[in-house]
């Protein structure tokens, strides 16, 4: 997958911060940037994760949390607003699979163990 015109992703941006969080919590240190590959550009990109960055995917996972132990849906303007970003999305996107296989980008936070 091409990169966000020479940058990162929203999604793989959160997704980066996500995996900050789960070497947080596992390694008990502290993740402060990460890095994105995209492959068929050669290109890395470097992340610093934001406190408020974290603070943003810890609300989301409480709400997708709050969601799920209540099993209900999200309301229904959630779901529509959802539906036409993704229609929108899938119309802007002139990349088109290799092969019928959609690859993700390769996503690595930075190492707890290097400075």
């Amino acid at each position: 997958m091409a990169s966000d015109k020479g940058g990162v992703w929203k999604d793989h941006k959160y997704q980066l911060v996500a995996y900050g969080l789960l070497i947080e919590e596992t390694f008990n240190t502290v993740v402060k940037r990460g890095f994105v590959n995209y492959i068929p550009e050669t290109l890395i990109l470097r992340l610093e994760v934001a406190p408020m960055k974290k603070s943003y995917v810890k609300r989301v996972l409480g709400h997708i949390k709050n969601h799920k132990g209540r099993e209900n849906c999200p309301p229904y303007e959630w779901k529509k607003e959802m539906h036409r970003r993704m229609r929108t999305a899938r119309a802007n996107s002139n990349q088109r699979p290799k092969n019928g296989v959609y690859s993700s980008p390769h996503i690595y936070p930075a190492s707890p163990y290097k400075k």
